[in-house]
């Protein structure tokens, strides 16, 4: 149960509903931004990003394939521009590319210091990789640079979990979950189904399921969180 977490082209009239999901609602805007600025580099990378978050929310690689059709958009304007290179990583995480994404993460880090993004997709990678005393480093570079910023609080989550620490990765869990958006209605489902993921390792099935049905509610259909349902429901079963 020590799962990493993380982590298409639509007409945009069909993203314009209430319903739409935050990476659509980003994918919509940066089209627009595309449409009116054409050979605006940075427009493609923040359509790659949407397209790479879209992934995650509906669990389709194939909206990978399309973030990196944006990418090469991107660098055909800007060859090697910053914030591509930055979606570039993110998109390697997504891949589960690791050490693709934690060289391209190391380098971007170098060139920016203070940019947390960086630090989180070094974390990310290294947690993947097995170095948790550099995935710790990265983390806490993180929160020294940005207190109480959602993203380290998520990763310190997931690290307190990785080292037992069920009690105190649900309490930083929670506080990532207090620092994020309502309109973030993905991430927060996420940060819900991690909360469940540990209740449950550390055997409370209840508060688990509680999480769950939280995390369902923010996003419905939400995958992961039916995928920890199944688990739920393995680990009750058993328990009879």
């Amino acid at each position: 149960m020590k799962a990493t977490y993380l982590i298409f082209l639509i007409a945009p009239a069909a993203w314009a509903g209430a319903d739409s999901t935050p990476a659509e609602l980003a994918a919509q805007t940066a089209q627009t931004e595309i449409a009116q600025h054409p050979g605006f580099a940075p427009a493609y990378a923040r359509l790659a990003m949407a397209y790479a978050r879209r992934a995650r929310e509906a669990d389709n690689a194939s909206f990978l394939d399309q973030a990196q059709d944006a990418l090469q958009k991107s660098f055909a304007v800007a060859p090697g521009n910053y914030d591509a290179r930055k979606a570039q990583a993110f998109v390697l995480l997504g891949r589960h590319e690791w050490s693709r994404a934690l060289d391209i993460a190391i380098d971007l880090n170098k060139q920016t210091p203070d940019d947390i993004t960086n630090y989180g997709y070094i974390a990310d990678a290294k947690i993947a990789l097995g170095d948790f005393d550099g995935a710790v480093e990265a983390t806490q570079w993180m929160l020294n640079l940005r207190t109480g910023n959602a993203a380290g609080l998520a990763r310190a989550g997931r690290l307190r979990e990785l080292h037992g620490d069920y009690k105190g990765s649900l309490e930083v869990l929670q506080m990532a979950l207090d620092a994020t958006s309502f309109g973030e209605r993905e991430e927060r489902a996420w940060l819900l189904t991690q909360m469940a993921r540990v209740h449950l390792e550390g055997g409370e099935a209840k508060a688990a399921e509680d999480s769950t049905a939280e995390a369902l509610a923010a996003f419905p259909g939400y995958y992961l969180a039916a995928a920890v349902r199944g688990e739920i429901a393995t680990h009750s079963a058993g328990a009879h």
